[in-house]
């Protein structure tokens, strides 16, 4: 069997390329996917919420921390003053995501941007959005005019 030092030399070109290719693949997977995936998410997690999101000017993903960031984020409903956060975050862990629980440990907000109004009936808003239908109502109990006291005597 002769084989002539061309035949090696292309030989090791093609196995030299098959290298670089699966090299470069893998640096794609690694570096570029996640962030486009990430973003994809928080698309369709704000559209499945009824939110509108605008503004992010990028997104890092720290593997080693288990941390996503977007930034600077700003959400909304339709017909509302939107929010605004310089950073809005996630740390998670993927034993959770095995375990068939949700991904997120912890969420990080920071730089939150809010309007805060009362009109003129003392109604609080946040961001044109009433919020007195969101918080419970509180029952008064027994006043001391009916002669209920608090003993029950």
């Amino acid at each position: 069997m002769n084989i002539s030092f061309a035949d090696l030399r292309r030989r090791s070109r093609g196995h030299a390329a098959t290298v670089i290719g699966v090299a470069v693949i893998l640096a794609l997977l690694v570096f570029v996917l996640p962030t486009h995936l990430a973003r994809w998410v928080l698309d369709s997690k704000l559209d499945e919420l009824g939110l509108q999101g605008s503004g992010i000017e990028y997104v890092d993903i720290d593997l080693w921390n288990s941390e996503i960031r977007f930034g600077p984020l700003t959400i909304g409903v339709p017909r509302a003053n939107p929010v605004r956060m310089e950073q809005f975050g996630l740390k998670y862990s993927l034993l959770r995501l095995f375990s068939r629980r949700r991904l997120g440990k912890e969420s990080i907000v920071e730089g939150l941007v809010l309007d805060v109004a009362h009109d003129s009936a003392g109604r609080i808003a946040v961001n044109s959005i009433g919020i007195f239908g969101l918080l419970p109502q509180s029952d008064p109990g027994p006043s001391e005019e009916e002669g209920d006291s608090v003993w029950g005597v």
